[in-house]
């Protein structure tokens, strides 16, 4: 894919720390007071300086000036460097207006390329008064260009990741969007039939197909809920955990008194997130617990929390006393559809752990497993802190 100067960040952008390092280390290698990452664009009569160190004003504070000002825009006319010892008796730039206006003496400038190999800018250094570039000098500017080009198709890559993301997304989006219709339709269709006189394995058949048509409809929901998630661009705000937990224990009393199991929890931090997929990481959390809870004990879930100021996240445990999970199938659980049970045993669609982690990546945090097969299960939420 090809960008624009604009979709890079070359141009009108804010600084980056990849290039501003480079600029400075080329001075403090050089030893110039100038040193400037320069984007030539032709169309507009201009260069922009994506980085810059010791340029005056009022240049660095417009991150600009018209080509009467560019020696850089030689280096990307001609793909070659540009030594210049002595700016006012060079041939090339002798009337260029940077002499006078910015107080170029010498100049080294070394081509900085496009993820198409296209020259699109320089990588320069600048002394106010005349200076003779050695050959090592010019290697070593080749050398930090060199640098600066990865970091511009680095910032292309990313580009082109977020765009096939965001494209895989819709896509899977369309694609579930499309199958649930058919399958709220296939599931009418089937309930109707419910009235009617079926012979014994004709009505084995029809609940068959109700079942199979529910874990369609459910395996549907829960991938549109996933790719929800992915890069979510949700604004996020201060989220009371007590009252979200609250919320998913009235949600979830059903089962909890059906299966007589003790839900409790601890005072919880507010976090800085996504109250909705807050919610959806605590819900689907306590749910796993309910669902995977010993036959031969009365279950217990808790939720707890603890603050870690050195690495500065707060710390949420859910823990049951559950079947437990074996250690070689940690990670396998939070993979798409990464089921461990048949699901006659354990109804589910394997996407709730997936997409519980994805949560966590969205607020910055990570979400693992502490468990042993028959010993229940510990997850623990580390989210960053809400700042005092």
């Amino acid at each position: 894919m090809k960008f624009t100067l604009q979709e890079l960040g070359l141009v009108d952008a804010l600084p980056e720390p990849v290039y501003d390092n480079l600029t400075q280390l080329a001075a403090h290698l050089l030893k110039t007071p100038v040193s400037l990452i320069s984007i030539v664009d032709f169309d507009n009569d201009c260069q922009f300086f994506k980085s810059q160190l010791g340029l005056s004003e009022p240049w660095a504070t417009a991150q600009q000036t018209p080509l009467s000002h560019s020696f850089c825009q030689h280096v990307v006319r001609k793909d070659a460097p540009l030594v210049v010892d002595d700016a006012p008796n060079h041939s090339l730039v002798k009337d260029n207006l940077a002499i006078s206006e910015l107080g170029v003496g010498a100049y080294l400038g070394v081509p900085v390329y496009t993820p198409e190999m296209q020259p699109v800018g320089a990588l320069c250094v600048i002394e106010e008064k005349a200076r003779k570039w050695s050959d090592e000098e010019v290697a070593s500017l080749k050398q930090l260009a060199n640098c600066v080009t990865d970091a511009i198709r680095l910032n292309a890559s990313l580009n082109t990741s977020e765009q096939l993301r965001q494209e895989q997304c819709d896509f899977t989006y369309a694609i579930s969007h499309d199958l649930m219709s058919p399958a709220n339709n296939l599931s009418m269709l089937l309930s109707e039939l419910q009235e009617e006189r079926l012979s014994t394995e004709g009505r084995y058949f029809l609940n068959l197909g109700l079942a199979t048509t529910m874990r369609m409809k459910q395996q549907v929901q829960d991938i549109l809920e996933y790719t929800q998630t992915i890069g979510d661009k949700d604004t996020f705000q201060t989220v009371n955990l007590n009252t979200l937990f609250d919320e998913i224990a009235d949600d979830v009393n059903g089962g909890l008194k059906l299966y007589d199991i003790s839900l409790e929890r601890d005072t919880l931090p507010s976090v800085i997130g996504s109250r909705a997929q807050l919610r959806s990481l605590f819900k689907n959390l306590i749910s796993n617990s309910i669902k995977f809870r010993a036959s031969n004990r009365p279950a217990v879930i808790r939720v707890s929390s603890e603050t870690d100021p050195l690495n500065r996240v707060e710390k949420i445990t859910f823990e049951d006393n559950g079947i437990g999970i074996a250690a070689e199938n940690h990670e396998r659980i939070f993979r798409l559809f990464g089921r461990l049970h048949v699901r006659e045993d354990y109804p589910g669609t394997g996407v709730g752990l997936a997409l519980c982690r994805r949560v966590c990546l969205n607020h910055r945090g990570t979400l693992r497993v502490c468990s042993e097969l028959g010993a229940g299960a510990v997850f623990t939420v580390s989210l960053p802190r809400k700042s005092p």
